[in-house]
């Protein structure tokens, strides 16, 4: 009976610790790569592409969006901010629409941020971590390109995604996606790259 009384008593201790109460919160930003890159996604805006024979057009807009703060209360009661939201799409991938997430996480005392892009069965996905700058895993590549000219728009700073097996993605600072190649039909062997026509951010 004492043996049962000391692991209960060992139990609530370690749940106790694992929910203590903050004294302090610390509220973080959006690290600010993030936020350049990634935080025009927003409702009531919009992207427009044509394919590279202008058969096919694409709109990409925004649902389901939401914010919300994580917050650690193991460690140091950090209030991390995280975004999700629904990307609709036409030809990006096989569905309707593209699951996105991305937000900050305070890791070993380090700011560190993450964006995720899915479709609804995981064979497309995006996965870049950001600090100071960003990075991939060793099965992705991840380029950067100091210039980019489509439909005689100049777009700096671009990076361009790629995954193996899966088309490239390319996001501009402050505009999002500006070019990818889609992979449809059977086998995903219908490929055609799309290029961001015009778009609309308040």
């Amino acid at each position: 009976m004492r043996r049962y009384w000391l692991i209960l008593i060992m139990s609530l201790s370690i749940i106790l610790q694992g929910c203590k109460k903050c004294g302090h919160i610390t509220t973080h930003e959006m690290l600010p790569l993030l936020q350049t890159y990634f935080g025009v996604y927003k409702p009531t805006h919009y992207w427009v592409y044509w394919n590279s024979d202008s058969t096919l057009k694409d709109s990409m807009y925004i649902s389901d969006y939401s914010t919300y703060f994580s917050m650690d209360r193991v460690n140091n009661c950090d209030n991390a901010p995280h975004v999700h939201f629904l990307l609709k799409t036409s030809y990006f991938t096989e569905y309707s629409f593209l699951t996105v997430e991305y937000g900050t996480d305070k890791v070993e005392e380090t700011l560190k941020g993450h964006l995720e892009i899915s479709d609804n069965r995981s064979s497309r996905e995006i996965g870049i971590r950001v600090d100071t700058t960003f990075s991939v895993s060793s099965s992705s590549k991840l380029t950067f390109i100091d210039s980019l000219t489509i439909y005689g728009n100049s777009y700096k700073n671009v990076i361009e995604y790629q995954q193996v097996g899966n088309g490239a993605v390319v996001f501009a600072p402050n505009i999002g996606i500006i070019k990818y190649i889609s992979q449809r039909g059977p086998g995903y062997l219908q490929i055609d790259t799309f290029y961001l026509h015009h778009y609309f951010i308040q």
